[in-house]
């Protein structure tokens, strides 16, 4: 228990220093994400926004490995060097004894910050729950088509839920659109429910709070649109015409606007996210990846991973450095 302070203190410098070098990275980044798939750019929008979080998880995690290796008899103590005559307690030494503590106008300002994103994850998680809830309640479950009808003038498609989800079709949807259109949006609708797009919404709003407020709000907005891309390009190929997503788009847009109304809360939805940009990419050929992605995530993965190993002692020693000095 006495090495946790120094360990959140740890998590919240690696992932401050994350998001600030995200912040620097992505306007560089963006504009080559839009040449990949949109199935491909939703994947890495999701891994910007949770980069701070993930990579203070790992960072800290690395910090901890020489203590621990030295603890099982894998390495030398690192804490005792021989030859050197002196003594002190390893500041983040999982099996040492803490004699020094982090001030107080450190640790609370970073508590309460913390204690601000978790609020603000569990707030967003309940009202996801009040809105499943209300449509559950408001609406009946089709068996044959696998959906639940919401008795609604709105014209309201969007799939909620994380490990079990739903979904929600108006009547209006089902009573106003032709079997063609009804057929593109119940595809794009089961699209995010195999992608659980819903379950990624919800880390990537959680996990983004790290970020500098106009990245947040950016990387969110770039998540949307490519998941919403990603849905409408299996909804054509399913229905075998993108022009027929594309009009239906338009179709449910224009009902929206006369409604002056938008969804409730960010879900993955059919209506009004982004309609332009969704219609552009549908009448433009499809856009294929020009190099083997799972390949190049598996070898860019294996790089980072061997440099942290060999980086594990020297991050160590600075982080050591640094949060005995703040300690002092």
């Amino acid at each position: 228990m006495e090495v946790f302070p120094f360990a959140f203190v740890a998590w919240c410098g690696f992932a401050m220093i994350t998001a600030l070098f995200c912040a620097l990275l992505y306007p560089w980044v963006c504009p080559r994400l839009l040449l990949l798939p949109p199935a491909l750019r939703a994947n890495q929008a999701l891994v910007w926004a949770v980069a701070p979080a993930a990579a203070g998880v790992l960072l800290t995690g690395f910090i901890f490995l020489p203590p621990v290796l030295s603890y099982l008899g894998v390495a030398p103590d690192h804490c005792q060097p021989a030859g050197v005559d002196f003594s002190y307690h390893c500041l983040l030494h999982p099996f040492a004894v803490m004699e020094r503590d982090l001030p107080w106008f450190l640790l609370l300002p970073l508590s309460g910050l913390a204690l601000f994103f978790l609020s603000r994850m569990v707030w967003e998680l309940l009202r996801a729950h009040r809105l499943i809830r209300a449509l559950s309640l408001a609406g009946s479950p089709d068996i044959f088509r696998g959906i639940w009808v919401v008795e609604s003038e709105w014209p309201l498609a969007l799939t909620s839920g994380f490990s079990q989800p739903r979904i929600f079709i108006s009547t209006k949807l089902l009573r106003d659109l032709s079997p063609p259109q009804l057929a593109a949006v119940l595809a794009h609708e089961r699209a995010h429910f195999y992608r659980y797009d819903p379950a990624r919404y919800f880390i990537a709003r959680a996990a983004a709070g790290l970020h500098i407020s106009w990245l947040r709000r950016k990387l969110l907005e770039d998540l949307s649109l490519a998941a919403e891309q990603a849905c409408d390009e299996e909804a054509a190929r399913q229905v075998g015409d993108r022009l027929l997503v594309a009009d239906t788009i338009v179709q449910v847009e224009r009902w929206c606007c006369r409604q002056r109304r938008s969804a409730p809360v960010p879900l993955p939805s059919f209506m009004g996210s982004q309609v332009v940009a969704r219609v552009e990419f549908l009448l433009a050929s499809p856009q294929k990846a020009q190099w083997s992605y799972p390949r190049m995530l598996g070898v860019c993965t294996g790089v980072a991973l061997s440099g942290l190993l060999l980086a594990a002692e020297p991050l160590h020693q600075l982080t050591e450095i640094i949060l005995g000095f703040l300690a002092r």
